[in-house]
């Protein structure tokens, strides 16, 4: 009986170990690849610049007559 007892506890320990590692590596996955604990102002900045590069410029036809005058 105390063999299987014994055993019981190695079981449950080795599966509470696998359960941390598990945690760990997707709390490592969520902090490094996604926007959960990136602050406000981080991310503010990051698509901003993104919506600055959405932005196109029209050619204007009197822009460029005038800059040839110049």
């Amino acid at each position: 009986m105390y063999y299987g007892r014994k055993k019981g506890i190695i079981i449950a320990i080795v599966v509470a170990i696998v359960v941390v590692i598990l945690l760990a590596v997707g709390g490592f996955f969520l902090y490094t690849s996604t926007d959960l604990f990136k602050s406000n102002k981080t991310l503010f900045w990051k698509y901003a610049s993104n919506g600055m590069e959405n932005v196109k410029t029209i050619s204007n036809a009197q822009l460029v007559d005038i800059e040839k005058l110049i």
